[in-house]
């Protein structure tokens, strides 16, 4: 396939492509998102981790992009907190669209994404939830109930209709929808 030589959706998609969610284990997949997020959330305002502990501690999504505060004293810019989560991402593995949109899936992004902090978008949270070159970008509702879809119109973000329930009809692909993802991680990311 060659060398991929940028972060983009549209470089790392193509490999995503090639190794398709039915192939490909939850720790790769992880491992690509987190490149295609490093993208958007940038070091030195931002670092992108796996596996960290919520505020709480109750939750730990795969990834997420957290938030440095360099203004704040050395440690205290890296404590762990909501304030500092921005966007949560759960990967999973080796699943078709309907596996994808099971309703243990929508509670586990639900869970993560509440526990996000609130961008200025009427304070909504935001995250996605991935498989392979599968993804959808999902945000809670202004009062944080029920996950909405996230699309691109207008150029701007679109929120879909509110869910309870995720739907194989919206699963999104890398391959046919990295234009879209782009447009929707660089609005996300000016949002914090």
């Amino acid at each position: 396939m060659g060398t991929v030589v940028a972060n983009s959706p549209f470089t790392v998609g193509q490999y995503l492509h090639d190794a398709t969610a039915s192939q490909i284990t939850e720790a790769v997949s992880n491992g690509i998102w987190g490149e295609i997020l490093r993208g958007y959330f940038r070091f030195g305002d931002y670092f992108i981790v796996p596996e960290n502990h919520s505020a709480t501690g109750s939750s730990r999504p795969d990834l997420i992009a957290y938030r440095y505060h360099p203004t704040a004293a050395a440690m205290d810019g890296l404590k762990a907190g909501q304030d500092n989560i921005c966007f949560c991402v759960e990967g999973k593995g080796k699943t078709g669209a309907t596996g994808f949109c099971s309703t243990d899936n929508y509670n586990q992004i639900k869970n993560y994404i509440s526990g996000s902090r609130k961008s200025s978008d009427h304070g909504r949270k935001f995250g996605m939830l991935v498989a392979g070159d599968m993804f959808m970008v999902l945000a809670t509702e202004s009062n944080g109930s029920n996950l909405q879809y996230v699309g691109w119109a207008n150029n701007d973000l679109h929120l879909d209709s509110t869910q309870n329930t995720l739907q194989a009809s919206a699963v999104m692909y890398l391959s046919q929808h990295a234009g879209q993802l782009d447009s929707i991680l660089r609005k996300i990311a000016t949002l914090y």
